[in-house]
């Protein structure tokens, strides 16, 4: 996401197992007044979903990032998403290196085409499960990507829709007047995965 390679200073590591074990700020490359953290992963023993939102203070984030595997939002990510929208925050529900979901279709990945078709339908169902889990979810905030090629299916249009969030602003910086959260009441469980802005 910051083009920062595994040989440069700054690069946030990656792994199968738990590498962020503790909140990390990142800057982009000649951009000081940007910063992205990454949190560690929740409903974990060391970051438990009952205290992770309020532990993390993500309500104050400017957005973020809510990172599934294989088109399948789990339940902790579905309350994250409920939370998100209570608190106006808003987020991205993103799976990474979809060109692997498109090996395993039998989807050409240099098809640019047939790479999207598959983004909809995996989308498709990630909004559905999304919406059964009681979120009020939006289709434009879904994105299949590979973060090493940002050409690549929805690669793009999340880098647009993080920087129209951006210079939007928070619903809480709203002029006086604007509505800032919902009167509804908190999901009971909030959850998260990985990698947040």
């Amino acid at each position: 996401m910051r083009n920062i390679s595994r040989d440069q200073p700054g690069f946030a590591p990656e792994g199968v197992n738990e590498c962020t074990m503790e909140p990390r700020q990142f800057t982009f490359p000649g951009r000081h007044d940007a910063h992205i953290f990454d949190l560690p992963g929740g409903a974990t023993t060391r970051h438990p979903e009952e205290t992770y939102v309020r532990d993390k203070g993500l309500r104050w984030f400017h957005g973020v990032i809510i990172c599934i595997k294989d088109g399948r939002p789990t339940e902790f990510d579905i309350g994250l998403v409920k939370m998100l929208e209570h608190y106006r925050v808003p987020y991205y529900v993103v799976q990474n290196r979809f060109q692997y979901a498109c090996d395993g279709s039998g989807v050409d990945v240099d098809d640019a085409k047939a790479v999207k078709d598959l983004a909809k339908v995996v989308k498709t169902g990630v909004l559905t499960a999304l919406l059964d889990g009681g979120a009020r979810a939006d289709y434009g905030r879904i994105y299949m990507i590979n973060s090493r090629k940002w050409e690549f299916a929805d690669g793009i249009e999340f880098q647009e829709a993080i920087v129209a969030d951006v210079k939007a602003g928070r619903a809480d910086e709203l002029p006086p007047g604007a509505t800032g959260a919902t009167d509804e009441p908190l999901p009971k469980k909030t959850r998260t995965r990985e990698h947040l802005l």
